[in-house]
C-alpha cells in the first residue's frame, strides 16, 4: 500500500494517504500489530515524509513530475536470462560430452 503514497500530491500524503493506509492496515490488526504500526508511522513521518520530493512523482500542486524511466527492468531481465544460462558456481571441469 505504500506505493499509493508515491502518486498522491505531496500535500496530501500526511493528511489523506497515511490515514487511509492506517485504516486499511489496522482494521483487522491485533493490539501488538497496531503498536508496531504506530512506531512505523512515526519513523515514516520523521525519515521519509520530509524528503518526499525525492520519491514522490507528484508536485505540490498535483501535477506529475516530468521524468525518464526510473526502473531497471531491462537490466533485471538481462540478469535473469544470464543467470538461467550459467551455473551459479562455475566449474573448471567441462561436462562430459560437451566437446
Amino acid at each position: 500500500g505504500l506505493d499509493l503514497l508515491c502518486v498522491l500530491p505531496r500535500g496530501e500524503i500526511d493528511t489523506v494517504g497515511i490515514p487511509y493506509l492506517r485504516l486499511t492496515l489496522e482494521w483487522n490488526a491485533t493490539e501488538s500489530e497496531k503498536l508496531s504500526l504506530d512506531k512505523f508511522w512515526i519513523y515514516f513521518r520523521k525519515q521519509w515524509l520530509r524528503i518526499s520530493s525525492n520519491w514522490n512523482i507528484r508536485e505540490d500542486d498535483g501535477q506529475f513530475v516530468k521524468m525518464v524511466n526510473r526502473t531497471n527492468n531491462a537490466l533485471e531481465s538481462y540478469n535473469r536470462r544470464f543467470n538461467s544460462i550459467f551455473l551459479k558456481t562455475p566449474s573448471l571441469l567441462m561436462p562430459q560430452g560437451s566437446f
